[in-house]
């Protein structure tokens, strides 16, 4: 199978649409190997072996290059000439205004990373040059806007294709390409159906044919069942694995596994009421939790400690501003000067995940010792909404999609509205500080990020666990192309990563 990819996921994920800003896309890393966005991340590889984003070293995909104007409020985006599609029909700036300006008409996260985040207030601001230059005008300056072309949300759609599918009543093609991915990728889509997905090696490639000639997608009920294709051969390739299946592939010699920075770990309180309302009660967790412990057991090794709102992989990140070690008579201490100095008990929800199970364990034999009892329970989504918000949860896999400061802070101080479940609690004061920083100039920007980043730590309305890694087992006979830059799909994974894309 050198040249064939056999993969598994969700049959969720399977049967999901292509619409990339939809809240029911197929797998994210998926839609890369058929759309192929403006810029992307550059990959590299740390003294550890560790895959992790290099957003800073921007790939150029579709766009060939870039240039900064006005003080980083105006963008030009110069693109590459003769890409020619599945359909016969070249890319062309044409493209690009009409997929923003249908990410914006159609009121998604697309919209709200591109707007809220990026800056690029109104789809008018999108300008069409010529045949092959954008403009991109924004509100405010953003070093960083060069990222935000590389998002699934903001995938560029053949305009000529889609708009033959276009009504009075679906005006932006949606019906049509949820089933028909129209872009510019390193595949095609062959067949979706009978619980698995085809996908064919596009020969109109702009960067040429890609030596692995399909790939295939098969639907698993759950996760043991996908583990088990590995195990006894029908699939080669498995991604977004966690610790025990990393420890378990990483041991087969005709196994290749692969370390990736995943995302992070946090956890949660609900600090608009007791028992966590009290600063003295939050803070005390923080300093009685054992962290080099969770690290080697609940992650099995498989993490480095997390420290700030700001990953340590993107810009404007200091671990200079965090505290929280583990100190268990400060953590007593801080618990005697609360309102609960007799102790507490409380629920702790997690995912059910072997993970998070572990985690919970340590979290609550460790607690113990400060007078906090822990019940564990399951979280399921949106079920807590419903009894109301958990006191205290794990939010063990947040999957952000970018490496910068701002969209760190925005993905989860400052998110859309209803994000989570309804689990999220707004913070108006974090949310002016955040808009501030977005429309503060560049040169003040620096000691913006130091503050926020003490400022958040200190009302610790949450801790920060682990930034975790996930990781790839890939058969070794399938061709080394796979790794190499021009596979999106697979490294989508090292910057946009979610881990129960097995689950259901």
């Amino acid at each position: 199978m050198k040249n064939k990819l056999i993969t598994a996921y969700s049959m969720n994920s399977i049967n999901d649409t292509w619409d990339s800003d939809s809240s029911h896309v197929a797998a994210n890393n998926t839609v890369y190997m058929v759309y192929e966005p403006l810029t992307f991340p550059s990959v590299e590889i740390d003294n550890a072996g560790v895959r992790y984003p290099a957003a800073n070293d921007l790939m150029p995909r579709l766009a060939a290059s870039w240039e900064n104007l006005d003080n980083a409020k105006k963008w030009r985006i110069h693109l590459r000439k003769n890409v020619i599609n599945q359909y016969g029909h070249e890319l062309t700036a044409d493209d690009v205004v009409w997929s923003w300006l249908r990410t914006y008409e159609l009121r998604r996260v697309g919209r709200w990373r591109s707007r809220r985040v990026a800056g690029v207030f109104e789809s008018s601001d999108i300008i069409q040059k010529d045949k092959y230059t954008i403009d991109f005008i924004l509100n405010r300056p953003n070093e960083f806007f060069p990222q935000y072309l590389s998002f699934s949300t903001n995938v560029i759609v053949d305009s000529i294709e889609a708009r033959k599918h276009i009504n009075e009543d679906d005006p932006w093609a949606v019906k049509w390409l949820e089933k028909n991915p129209a872009g510019w990728g390193a595949f095609r889509l062959a067949e979706q159906g009978n619980n698995q997905i085809r996908l064919q090696a596009n020969e109109t490639y702009w960067a040429g044919q890609s030596p692995i000639e399909e790939i295939i997608q098969i639907g698993v009920q759950n996760r043991d069942e996908g583990l088990a294709l590995l195990r006894n051969g029908e699939v080669n390739c498995l991604m977004n694995l966690y610790p025990e299946e990393l420890q378990e592939f990483s041991s087969q010699s005709n196994i290749q596994t692969n370390l990736v920075r995943s995302n992070h770990s946090k956890l949660e309180f609900d600090y608009m009421a007791a028992p966590f309302d009290d600063l003295n009660v939050r803070q005390a967790i923080a300093y009685g939790l054992p962290y080099e412990r969770i690290i080697e057991e609940a992650y099995m090794g498989f993490a480095q400690r997390s420290t700030s709102p700001i990953l340590s992989v993107s810009s404007g990140y200091s671990n200079a501003y965090a505290p929280y070690e583990t100190n268990i008579e400060k953590a007593k201490l801080l618990m005697a000067k609360s309102k609960y100095p007799e102790g507490i008990s409380t629920e702790l929800f997690i995912d059910p995940t072997n993970e998070s199970i572990r985690f919970a364990e340590i979290a609550q034999s460790s607690l113990k010792e400060i007078g906090i009892e822990l019940t564990i329970s399951n979280l399921n989504w949106p079920e807590p909404l419903q009894n109301g918000r958990p006191p205290m949860w794990f939010h063990s896999d947040c999957g952000h999609a970018l490496t910068e400061p701002i969209y760190d802070l925005c993905h989860d101080f400052d998110p859309p509205m209803g994000i989570l479940g309804g689990l999220f609690i707004r913070n108006d004061n974090f949310v002016e500080k955040i808009t501030a920083i977005k429309n503060a100039s560049l040169s003040n920007k620096a000691h913006m990020y130091a503050e926020i980043q003490k400022d958040i730590i200190d009302f610790t309305p949450c801790v920060f666990i682990a930034e975790n890694q996930t990781g790839w087992a890939i058969h070794k006979s399938v061709d080394p192309w796979i790794y190499t830059e021009h596979n999106l799909g697979l490294n989508a994974t090292v910057w946009s990563t979610h881990r129960n894309q097995m689950n259901t």
